[in-house]
């Protein structure tokens, strides 16, 4: 996959494991025994063959984490879990998530779940780790009608449906995530997108079989979906990262290339407060880390849950009268469109604003004004959400320390909070609309703005009139955000012309609105 991934590497995670190719801490056999792994499931062959080291080399990259919560997707006969609690010098939180059937396809009696449950709760006897911090859930991490590699279990329940693992899941930040899920189509793609908020700023993430497919060309079912899967996220996420790395050494029976086994490994950026003493510098305060709170809005990928859907055409349901769609991304207090709407009796106004108090406060401003407690991103699942001072400021992505280092006015705009939020393409929402065309599309995403614009896909050519907003400073004050250039050229190239510029900001921004060119 050619992608461009703008990321400053650490290269940490390549130089720990270079260190442990030259000499594992420890060896599988030596990790599985001590929970009864090595025989009495499908996998024993795997456990007590001496050429498998995939798990003490999983042993090498956590430990140092010194992890106390982890969150496991894919708990196959519980191997990697073991793994990973012999690695945690103080257990204060285990998830694993698996469909459950794994065991069965197999041939074993029981569901691998529940095999695996009874190893590793026995260890935990054995070794006084109190049992309820070690917790296996059976249930689907992938959307709706997909399963397994071959979509087997998909009728099986949705993880954002149960409500004790979505409780867990928001209540915590985890310090390593290891994904070891569906491998085929997106699936990979899907969980790292789902699970990423989970994991605290500074944590690892973990997922495997990422065989280059110009070395491992059709030997696997797999080979170029995970690769894709992890290039994209790695793409998508990139002022998320710090450091990331394949590791292509991981094994399992039998020798060679065939048993090879590569580690996909994603450090999380660590974002920390900034003092309104020192952002005018661009500095960062390493001493005051951010709190991380989850909306009290469910993260579902069910549209019903935010506004009323028609059961029979899953189209939303508009307001009696209302024939004229505009859309606001980024509503705030839909300052732009409300007057608008308060001036026509066949408008309707759909407003995303991931604030959740915020959005509570439109709804009440207008029948005709449909709030979505949601963010429109790239990617759909959950976003983490970087709330400033001033909430208008807040964004997807944190601040540049360069664009921040030369803007005029910073009074407001401290991170005070990470806030896990919704988020949903656009092409999504203008797929369910029951109208063929959508007047107007207002975007003040705060650096996300042409995100916003490419997240419609094809459904572009619906959108009658965009108008958003792009930084011209010489340094973006969002890391990540597009250039005013690369504004104008997306948008010419999708056939849309520049209709009117207007500064604001002390000159520091522009919004730009475009109509079709034809």
């Amino acid at each position: 996959m050619d992608v461009k991934i703008k990321i400053r590497k650490r290269n940490k995670l390549q130089l720990l494991c270079k260190v442990l190719e030259d000499a594992l801490p420890v060896s599988s056999s030596q990790l599985l025994s001590e929970f009864n792994l090595v025989e009495g499931h499908p996998w024993a062959e795997t456990a007590q063959d001496k050429s498998t080291i995939y798990y003490a080399c999983l042993y090498g990259v956590v430990r140092p984490e010194k992890p106390r919560k982890i969150l496991e997707i894919g708990t196959a006969f519980g191997m990697s879990a073991a793994t990973m609690l012999k690695a945690c010098k103080t257990v204060q939180l285990f998830v694993s998530i698996d469909l459950g059937i794994y065991g069965r396809q197999l041939g074993a009696d029981d569901s691998n779940i529940d095999f695996a449950r009874s190893q590793i709760h026995a260890w935990c006897d054995r070794n006084k780790v109190l049992k309820e911090r070690v917790r296996f859930y059976c249930a689907n991490t992938q959307p709706e009608g997909k399963g397994d590699n071959e979509d087997i279990g998909a009728e099986i329940q949705r993880w954002h449906m149960i409500p004790e693992v979505v409780r867990l899941l928001q209540s915590h930040k985890f310090d390593v995530i290891f994904v070891d899920g569906k491998h085929t189509d997106d699936g990979l793609l899907n969980d790292l997108n789902s699970f990423w908020p989970f994991l605290k700023p500074g944590g690892l993430m973990i997922c495997d079989d990422l065989h280059d497919p110009a070395e491992y060309d059709k030997l696997f079912p797999w080979v170029g979906d995970t690769w894709n899967s992890f290039h994209t996220f790695i793409q998508n996420h990139s002022s998320e990262i710090t450091d990331y790395h394949i590791w292509n050494f991981p094994q399992v029976p039998p020798e060679g290339q065939t048993g090879k086994r590569p580690f996909g490994l994603i450090r999380k950026k660590r974002v920390r407060r900034m003092n309104s003493s020192n952002v005018s510098a661009g500095r960062l305060d390493e001493t005051n880390n951010i709190p991380v709170t989850q909306n009290s809005i469910p993260v579902t990928d069910s549209l019903a849950v935010y506004c009323p859907v028609d059961q029979n055409t899953d189209k939303i349901i508009l307001p009696n009268g209302a024939k004229r769609v505009w859309l606001d991304v980024g509503a705030n207090e839909c300052e732009t469109t409300l007057p608008e709407l308060y001036r026509s009796d066949d408008l309707v106004i759909l407003a995303f604003e991931p604030l959740v108090e915020k959005c509570d406060l439109l709804k009440k401003k207008h029948l005709r004004l449909i709030a979505l407690p949601i963010a429109i991103s790239a990617n759909e699942g959950s976003v983490n959400f970087y709330r400033t001072a001033n909430n208008v400021s807040s964004s997807l992505s944190p601040f540049n320390p360069d664009g921040l280092a030369e803007w005029k006015d910073t009074k407001g705009l401290e991170i005070v909070e990470e806030r896990i939020v919704p988020a949903m393409r656009l092409e999504r929402i203008l797929g369910v609309l029951p109208v063929e065309r959508v007047e107007f599309l207002k975007i003040d995403a705060q650096g996300h703005d042409l995100d916003v614009v490419k997240s419609a896909g094809d459904l572009i050519h619906k959108i009658d009139k965009i108008k958003l907003e792009v930084a011209v400073t010489s340094a973006q004050l969002y890391e990540g955000a597009a250039t005013k250039d690369d504004v104008i050229s997306y948008m010419t190239d999708h056939g849309f012309k520049l209709l009117e510029v207007e500064s604001q900001t002390n000159g520091q921004e522009e919004n730009l609105t475009f109509v079709k060119a034809t």
